[in-house]
């Protein structure tokens, strides 16, 4: 008790009159009064609708309370399949790649170098056949 009172004395000791006055006239008090009194209406107005309306029941909030644990592991396991889901894509990603670099542009560039044999063997052979032709025709 002592210890509430020591906390909290300006509730239990209500305060002088000049720190309550605060500088303020009379008249400026009632005119801060009166501005302020449809939200005191307002004000008691919500509350006693609040007071209307029912609590709700708290079993659903229990049973929400008693799963945490278990949607805070549930969400924990998430993160780990969504961290493990973006390497899996990134390592496929560059299998692809690979297999892209590998198969096609590889195969793309075996394909270039033959028929580049190709065509000089063709001409090659272009200029073998020319000269023998020229030989049979001198003879």
């Amino acid at each position: 008790m002592f210890l509430l009172v020591s906390k909290h004395s300006d509730l239990l000791n209500p305060p002088s009159e000049k720190e309550e006055d605060a500088g303020l006239e009379p008249s400026e008090k009632t005119a801060m009064v009166l501005s302020r009194a449809p939200e005191f209406a307002s004000t008691a107005s919500q509350l006693k609708s609040l007071e209307d309306q029912e609590i709700p029941p708290s079993d659903g909030f229990a049973k929400l309370a008693k799963l945490r644990p278990r949607i805070a592991e549930a969400e924990e396991r998430h993160l780990k399949q969504a961290l493990e889901i973006a390497y899996l894509r990134r390592k496929s990603g560059m299998v692809v790649s690979r297999w892209k670099h590998i198969f096609l542009l590889g195969q793309g560039r075996c394909w270039v170098e033959w028929h580049e044999r190709l065509m000089k063997s063709e001409r090659t052979v272009r200029r073998i056949e020319v000269k023998h032709e020229q030989k049979e025709d001198e003879v």
